[in-house]
């Protein structure tokens, strides 16, 4: 690391450290909004909980619950995404990459940094 660069680093201490935190309170946000909602009851979820969150990550037991759960969330406006968009040799090959794509096809992804603001998405109607 270049002087410089740890110099920049140390500057954006204490800035890290509120991000940290801003990330944790917005994965409990999410998961707490999510153990409320009818449209994740009577589902097989989970929703990884580590110490920092890029994205939370959320699973279900089937594929058709997860589509499910995210074209609801896309049609209502709210952060949503999937990962990773599966290269052409991956989804022309299914029996060999069966793992890969049955991941990708039952995870769904919401963010957590800091400019979100979990408690004011509107999840009321879900």
């Amino acid at each position: 690391m270049s002087e410089i660069s740890r110099k920049l680093l140390l500057m954006q201490i204490d800035g890290l450290n509120n991000e940290i935190k801003a990330r944790g309170k917005n994965l409990t946000d999410w998961t707490s909004l999510f153990n409320r909602l009818s449209i994740f009851k009577n589902k097989k979820w989970e929703i990884e909980n580590i110490d920092l969150p890029y994205l939370a990550v959320v699973t279900f037991s089937s594929s058709d619950e997860a589509s499910s759960v995210f074209n609801t969330f896309v049609r209502k406006s709210i952060p949503v995404s999937t990962w990773p968009d599966l290269a052409p040799e991956v989804l022309s090959q299914p029996e060999k990459y069966k793992s890969a794509i049955s991941l990708r096809n039952r995870r769904i992804f919401f963010p957590v940094h800091s400019s979100v603001d979990v408690q004011s998405i509107k999840l009321n109607s879900i």
